[in-house]
């Protein structure tokens, strides 16, 4: 494409991003990295979104990744895009203010309502590395959507940051976005870390008044939060609700 002179777009790199965090180039990520930042789409929602879930899924810290060498030295004094790349001081002003697993389907994919955000169902944040460059980059996203959210989240309990997991959780509701039910799946088990039945209560019946109660994953952390919490008769009682028991 760059070959005949035509400019990829913002529908271009989502799939070019999910298509190196499949085949684990990451060489060649963090150059298509470098191609999103001089054409400034690092704050494209599908752009970033993928970008989130590359390095999350590869483990690798902004700070250890080499998208600046595909940078030309002139474009490195632009603050809004270098930032994106190796700057430690990434502002939050933009953050929306404010729960995650990634979306998860039985067919083994993970998927977005807009189809721009697939992968294996594997993808997890792992390590502090791999969160920090998820965090960073959620950071720069002017507009997030539920997954966004989701992935930050879900990143924050994988990592056991329960307190921001929670936090998160608060920022998205005051973002006006309506938590879904991968978003509740993530939550749950800090409630039963916690052993704080109460709240995991009110995710139940949050769950409940949404539709989402008989959703397996959802069931899934319901039954380990009621479990773990002592409250065995509730959690039989979700069990036998479930529509379908894997």
């Amino acid at each position: 494409m760059r070959g005949w002179g035509k400019l990829p777009g913002s529908d271009v790199f989502p799939s070019v991003v999910r298509a190196c965090t499949h085949l684990k180039e990451l060489r060649v990520g963090e150059s298509v990295h470098g191609c999103v930042i001089r054409f400034g789409m690092e704050t494209d929602l599908y752009t970033g979104n993928a970008l989130m879930n590359m390095y999350a899924k590869l483990q690798v810290s902004l700070l250890d990744c080499h998208v600046f060498d595909e940078i030309p030295q002139s474009d490195r004094g632009n603050s809004g895009r270098s930032s994106l790349g190796q700057d430690s001081e990434i502002g939050i002003d933009g953050i929306g203010k404010v729960p995650v697993l990634h979306q998860e389907t039985r067919n083994g994919l993970i998927r977005s309502e807009k189809g721009h955000f697939e992968s294996l169902s594997g993808r997890r944040v792992k390590n502090a590395k791999g969160l920090d460059s998820v965090s960073k980059i959620f950071q720069m996203m002017p507009d997030k959507d539920v997954v966004s959210w989701n992935t930050v989240i879900g990143g924050n309990v994988q990592s056991g940051l329960y307190e921001e997991a929670l936090e998160r959780l608060r920022e998205m509701s005051n973002a006006y976005l309506k938590p879904d039910c991968f978003t509740l799946s993530s939550v749950l088990p800090v409630f039963a870390r916690h052993v704080d039945v109460l709240k995991g209560k009110e995710i139940h019946g949050y769950a409940i008044r949404h539709g989402f109660d008989k959703d397996e994953f959802i069931g899934s952390s319901l039954i380990d939060m009621y479990a773990t919490c002592t409250r065995v008769e509730d959690s039989y009682r979700v069990f036998n609700l479930l529509s379908e028991k894997d």
